[in-house]
């Protein structure tokens, strides 16, 4: 990819701060990746209701050439063989740790009030009885407890590698707008408050030093407003306005909050100038972004910028980097169509027949950071299958731990790393490395999950009995058919049955973890395993398959269908869309 002068003159040439939404132009994604007759009984079922379906934006006119030169970059080969990648949402709202608005503590903790989505909120006055008015302790304070004595980058890469993770690395600015890197672009980050250090370039080094790939997530597109989001000016006093942090101008370009002085264009200016530090100063292998929409205080030019900055600093030093696409609740992915890996937060409105390459993040267990007395409802069992799940679609896993305030990892986060890793270490041969095969499923697909009256779909890990669920990954001449659940009796694989595959041989069949000799027949309906006495581990069960001759397509029951537009230019969208 090579970014061209022309392309830098013609974004200058419109207007940054356009109101780029009012007239955005969207349209469906309508590609499909091939399904096996269960899982297109569940499409059947879903598109029988309404469904939310992910669309893709067009970009505006004036900076089509410049995302036109940025489509179809090559999924870096670390990537396609690594499969699983691990960070952290931890900062200054990990130190309260408040249970019911965890992260976004700093909209909740300076007047009670009634939410829409959380209703009566009592925050403020947990946080008065805690730690003192707001008047007295801000959300600034918390910079003087947010000391990361229990950080270490190295045990984090340790953690993440052992979980078998192959790239990692930490939200490093959320919604707060507080910097986990020491920045000179504003005061507001640990090299400069708090711990004074430099906590992602502690972590970068520890990675570099292991040959781990690493990711920097970016959150501060939605920092424009967001702690005075829910809050009036009216509601304080004089007295509280002289005492309060979010009235203070010195912190303006930290909130930017509706009644200060630091105005859209500023914010846009500073979100780019941070991206481009930690590029300049870290080299991360990857980055992902939240709430990228073009918007007056995050523009599309600005987001072109930046994209051309990184992908033609990689492309100088020969390096392979990825940026990923998030679909966020509006239902319209950040960048253009072919721009980006696309990324699913939590699997939400990803239909069974989204095609891959795409990345879903999940936290190791909910909300998404550390709070008081967390509960964890996710075991690693839940972690393996959607792993499993996610690569059998042609997709990536991002788990997210929730450190506490001072760094630590909870030890029931590393308990739980720790047993993924060790299903890994046994079953990785089925995961890493591999590519999807005819079909992705096989059986109930128990994991996808809809509610029609709101048109939500998702997917979720914890059904406790998963019998007959399969899931297919294929490398070199191998197939892997992973079972979900342990059976009693026998395996039953359908898919490899003498009439579903008449012109392919099954050549060995053995199962990961076990040494033994398997007891196998095929019939004209399925391939059988008999089961064996004692499980070789606790979960998730892979079958590597050797198959010779032509496998067909006999068991493709959903077709496969790839946009024209894949291939079009946004001009042509446009005017086939809208014209």
């Amino acid at each position: 990819m090579k970014i061209t002068a022309t392309v830098f003159l013609s974004l200058a040439a419109g207007s940054a701060f356009a109101a780029a939404q009012s007239n955005q132009h969207i349209y469906p994604d309508e590609n499909r990746a091939p399904l096996g007759a269960d899982a297109q009984e569940r499409v059947k079922e879903m598109e029988g209701n309404k469904y939310n379906k992910p669309h893709f934006r067009i970009p505006s006119a004036e900076y089509r050439p410049g995302w036109e030169q940025l489509r179809g970059e090559a999924v870096p080969k670390w990537l396609e063989d690594g499969k699983f990648g691990i960070y952290t949402h931890w900062g200054l709202y990990s130190v309260p740790g408040n249970k019911d608005v965890s992260n976004t503590y700093i909209r909740y903790m300076y007047k009670d009030r009634v939410d829409k989505k959380k209703g009566a909120t009592t925050v403020s006055a947990w946080h008065t009885e805690k730690y003192g008015k707001p008047t007295e302790f801000g959300y600034s304070d918390f910079t003087e407890k947010f000391l990361c004595e229990g950080f270490d980058g190295q045990e984090y890469v340790d953690v993440m590698k052992d979980a078998g993770a192959k790239f990692g690395g930490l939200c490093i600015v959320h919604h707060d707008g507080f910097l986990l890197w020491d920045s000179d672009v504003v005061p507001w980050n640990v090299g400069k408050m708090g711990p004074k250090r430099d906590i992602y370039g502690e972590f970068v080094d520890a990675a570099k030093g292991a040959d781990f790939k690493t990711i920097a997530t970016f959150h501060h597109a939605r920092s424009f407003g967001y702690a005075t989001s829910q809050l009036e000016e009216s509601e304080f006093s004089e007295e509280e306005k002289a005492k309060l942090d979010l009235f203070n101008p010195e912190f303006d370009t930290w909130f930017f909050p509706k009644w200060g002085k630091a105005d859209a264009k500023l914010f846009d200016e500073l979100w780019l100038k941070k991206v481009k530090e930690v590029v300049d100063k870290y080299n991360p292998d990857s980055l992902w972004f939240d709430g990228l929409k073009p918007a007056d205080h995050c523009t599309e030019e600005s987001h072109l910028e930046m994209m051309n900055y990184y992908f033609g600093k990689a492309e100088k030093e020969n390096r392979e980097v990825a940026v990923f696409n998030k679909l966020p609740g509006t239902g319209v992915f950040n960048f253009p169509q072919g721009v980006g890996i696309k990324c699913y937060e939590g699997g939400r409105d990803q239909p069974p027949f989204a095609t891959g390459p795409f990345l879903v993040d999940k936290a190791i267990s909910y909300p998404w950071s550390y709070v008081e007395d967390k509960q964890y409802k996710f075991g690693p069992d839940y972690h393996v299958d959607a792993l499993i799940d996610m690569v059998s679609r042609g997709g990536y896993y991002f788990m997210s731990l929730t450190p506490m305030g001072d760094g630590t990892i909870p030890p029931k986060e590393k308990e739980i790393c720790a047993e993924i890793g060790k299903w890994l270490k046994v079953n990785g041969d089925a995961i890493y490395g591999t590519r999807m095969w005819k079909i992705a499923s096989e059986g109930p697909l128990g994991t996808f999950m809809y509610k029609p009256d709101k048109g939500v779909i998702y997917w979720d890990y914890r059904e406790a009995d998963k019998k007959g669920q399969i899931r297919f990954t294929q490398k070199g001449d191998f197939m892997y058919a992973i079972f979900l659940d342990w059976e009693e009796d026998e395996f039953v694989i359908r898919s490899l049955g003498k009439d579903m595959i008449p012109n392919a041989k099954i050549e060995s069949i053995e199962l990961l973890g076990y040494d033994g000799e398997l007891k196998t027949k095929q019939t004209a309906d399925a391939l059988v395993i008999e089961s064996l006495e004692k499980k070789p581990h606790n979960y998730a069960y892979a079958f590597k398959i050797k198959l010779s001759g032509d496998v067909g397509e006999k068991m493709v029951a959903g077709q496969p269908f790839i946009m024209e537009e894949e291939s079009m230019s946004y001009d042509a969208i446009d005017k086939k869309h809208f014209h």
